[in-house]
């Protein structure tokens, strides 16, 4: 898995990555399996969000790729210092999990 914590992409390359990560959530998940709230937090795993002085820290944490995550793989993973440690504590599917 990428260090996301070294050398911060770019904001192309930022789509790049919300774009395998919907791929790789939709290997796993059929649409036909998706309800409206499934659908709802599958948009969040597109948001970016920033500010005027970059990304907001932790965001992702608290509001946005994490309880999307669980919420689509209805898992319970805690929440660490880095996403990567997240990501290790939630037992996603390795095509999501790389992403």
């Amino acid at each position: 898995m990428a260090d996301r914590s070294k050398n911060a992409p770019t904001w192309y390359e930022t789509e790049i990555y919300t774009a395998g990560l919907l791929r790789a959530v939709l290997s796993e998940r059929t649409v036909a399996s998706l309800s409206a709230k499934d659908i709802w937090y599958l948009f969040q795993l597109t948001w970016i969000t920033a500010n005027k002085g970059g990304g907001t820290k932790d965001h992702w944490k608290k509001h946005l790729k994490i309880p999307a995550l669980k919420h689509l793989f209805h898992t319970n993973g805690v929440a660490a210092d880095t996403l990567d440690a997240t990501i290790a504590t939630m037992a996603l599917p390795s095509k999501v999990a790389m992403r």
